[in-house]
């Protein structure tokens, strides 16, 4: 299989990438040598580089050493996190509440260490105003801002260094965090959250209030079988060990996946996906819509596609069941389309911002794509000069290049 390869247009190229994440306008990434790169936005330092200079294209973050590799990035709206293979945590970027850890509320430009968890952390989380990690001996640490309660201390304080969440003990296998409220599942596979609960995204049922609730609260629905946990910005989901998703909390923009939207909608207890049945391998939460990869590998979305998040190929306001998500079949692929491929499935493998060369090799009977250009499969009727004005996504059949060959794209078999 190919290196992995990132690449925007004019920049340079990125191999080995391993791991992606995304903020709020920015993004970073973990390579393969242990070096972290990101790009975008920078007016709070969240690049890492010791500048606030926007970039358009990657630059590698200073301050993390050569010695020791990254292992776990965590990157919330205005703030970024690593973990590095020494079970140390470090962070950059905004914190007027604390969120970075280090005991100030001083922006960071460079990455700092934070000195509270010691070196046994094995996993990191962060929202937009607090962060959580997880340490080896199976408690959970938060710190930042508590104005819901969201660090679980029992208290509406904000810790500018980590404070332990007492209450679960030393049994937590992993955490979730979104902007007010937080969640953390148990060794026994019990599930529990706290922070706000004013959409009932702590999924405890109707019985309780708004909130805040400042130390956890069990999420008996799910009984003892949570796989996986996250938390979304008025919404939560979790995947069972039978490969069942359930969500729960705001649902206005069909976040839930069961079918409800609406201004008002909401779920204070876990509702079961029916649509993904008992498939899903794997979830992952947004501010307003929810994505789940199935056990064949597939991806599929709901909620607000306004920005086109979805990757579903529409334009429409909400999704309010789950739609596969287009170009992903063969992401991370051979960088080969296939004939048989049906437009839109084999994107990612001709993009040199995925996987491979960004090469679709005329030897495979398909065509060369420029470094920077997607190409999507289509069927002959609809092929169209892939000239500068049709280089975009889903109207045509290229994407991002100024210039590039006529007729470039190839009919299924």
């Amino acid at each position: 299989m190919a290196q992995p390869v990132l690449q925007s247009a004019g920049g340079p190229a990125l191999t080995g990438v391993l791991d992606v994440s995304l903020g709020e306008d920015h993004t970073c990434v973990r390579r393969g040598d242990g070096s972290v790169w990101c790009w975008g936005k920078n007016d709070f330092g969240q690049l890492g580089d010791g500048t606030t200079v926007t970039r358009p294209t990657p630059g590698r973050v200073t301050g993390l050493g050569t010695a020791v590799a990254i292992e776990q990035l965590a990157a919330a709206p205005y703030h970024v996190c690593a973990r590095r293979t020494d079970g140390t945590v470090w962070c950059w970027g905004h914190n007027s509440y604390g969120q970075l850890g280090d005991g100030t509320t001083s922006g960071r430009l460079s990455p700092v260490a934070i000195t509270g968890l010691g070196t046994t952390v094995t996993q990191v989380a962060t929202a937009a105003y607090h962060s959580c990690a997880r340490r080896a001996d199976g408690r959970l640490w938060c710190w930042g801002s508590n104005s819901t309660g969201n660090l679980g201390d029992g208290t509406l304080t904000t810790r500018l260094a980590p404070v332990p969440v007492t209450a679960l003990g030393s049994a937590v296998v992993a955490g979730a965090v979104a902007s007010y409220h937080s969640c953390a599942r148990r060794a026994d596979g019990s599930l529990w959250c706290w922070g706000t609960n004013g959409y009932g995204e702590l999924g405890v049922g109707a019985g309780y209030g708004h909130g805040p609730w400042t130390s956890p609260l069990r999420v008996t629905a799910l009984g003892t079988t949570v796989a996986e946990v996250v938390a979304g910005e008025y919404h939560s989901g979790a995947r069972r060990t039978d490969e069942s998703l359930w969500c729960w909390g705001g649902g206005e923009a069909g976040q839930l996946g069961d079918g409800s939207g609406g201004g008002g909608t909401t779920r204070p207890s876990p509702v079961l996906v029916t649509a993904l049945g008992t498939t899903v391998a794997e979830v992952v939460a947004g501010s307003t819509h929810t994505c789940a990869r199935r056990i064949d590998g597939s991806l599929w979305c709901w909620g607000r596609t306004a920005t086109v998040s979805l990757g579903i190929g529409t334009m429409m306001a909400v999704n309010l069941v789950p739609a596969r998500a287009l170009g992903l079949r063969c992401s991370c692929g051979d960088g080969v389309c296939s004939r048989s491929e049906t437009r839109g499935e084999c994107a990612a493998d001709c993009r040199q911002e995925s996987c491979g060369d960004g090469m679709c090799t005329a030897g495979e009977g398909e065509v060369s794509c420029p470094p920077t250009v997607t190409v999507w499969v289509i069927p002959a009727s609809a092929r169209v000069e892939c000239t500068p004005a049709h280089c975009a996504p889903m109207a045509g059949c290229c994407a991002g290049a100024a210039t590039a060959p006529a007729k470039s794209a190839m009919a299924p078999r």
